[in-house]
């Protein structure tokens, strides 16, 4: 199996080595990640202007790029210079990317990105504390996926894995509160500095509830269509869709 791994943190970040180190065991590893930070990049493109491309060494892959722009562009990159991949992984991310964190997620936007070169996709992500409870407990969600046949159900999945792991369970995405402010430094130079808020006890079935509450692992099948489905049968089912 031909195995593309990218993340948003930076191709030097220590999750992504996690990945690597584990990937090579189930197929051959391509590196593909963004020169520097690039977290909060979603699916973005950077289509104005030229930006560097360069092959690197990385311990434990076939070969490694380093690109400066986002981890979408990494994505498209692999798939239309350096060929096909059967799976794109993507992380492990420093920090959840639980509830609404999934719409701003560079790495959630490149496990996105895989399904328009035909390729699956999967998102990691741990808490700030520690990536710890990655190697510890990839090989039992690995084999989770394997037994559940979850790959051959749906083609994305965002999966996040707290510091202590209780179980493994699949879940919904739920909601965040952002806790964001904009804050004047000097001039006309703005920052913005915040959080995202969960509130615990709302939504069962969720990815916050999963990690946040019960030290689950939470794996949310994911889909670009973001179409409201379950609206568009209901209009569909009462003959409005025309005029």
């Amino acid at each position: 199996m031909k195995i593309l791994v990218v993340n948003d943190d930076g191709i030097k970040a220590e999750g992504i080595s996690h990945l690597v180190k584990w990937a090579g065991g189930i197929g051959e590893v391509t590196v593909v990640a963004p020169k520097g930070q690039q977290s909060g990049k979603s699916q973005s493109l950077r289509i104005h202007d030229s930006f560097e491309i360069r092959k690197v060494e990385y311990p434990g892959a076939k070969e490694a790029w380093s690109v400066d722009s986002t981890p979408a562009d990494c994505v498209r990159f692999a798939f239309d210079i350096l060929g096909h991949f059967d799976l794109v992984l993507s992380g492990v991310n420093w920090g959840f990317n639980i509830g609404d964190d999934v719409a701003y997620s560079g790495t959630c936007g490149a496990m996105l990105e895989a399904a328009f070169w035909g390729a699956k996709g999967i998102a990691f992500s741990c808490s700030f504390n520690s990536f710890l409870s990655f190697p510890e407990s990839i090989h039992r969600i690995w084999d989770f996926f394997q037994e559940k046949k979850l790959l051959e159900k749906n083609d994305l999945w965002n999966v996040n894995v707290p510091d202590t792991v209780k179980g493994i369970k699949i879940t919904r995405q739920g909601r965040a509160y952002v806790q964001d402010h904009f804050i004047q430094k000097e001039g006309d130079l703005w920052t913005q500095k915040g959080y995202m808020a969960y509130r615990k006890g709302e939504a069962k079935d969720t990815d916050i509830e999963a990690v946040e509450e019960l030290d689950l692992v939470s794996i949310t099948p994911m889909r670009c269509d973001r179409t409201e489905m379950d609206l568009y049968l209901k209009m569909k089912d009462e003959g409005i869709l025309f005029q």
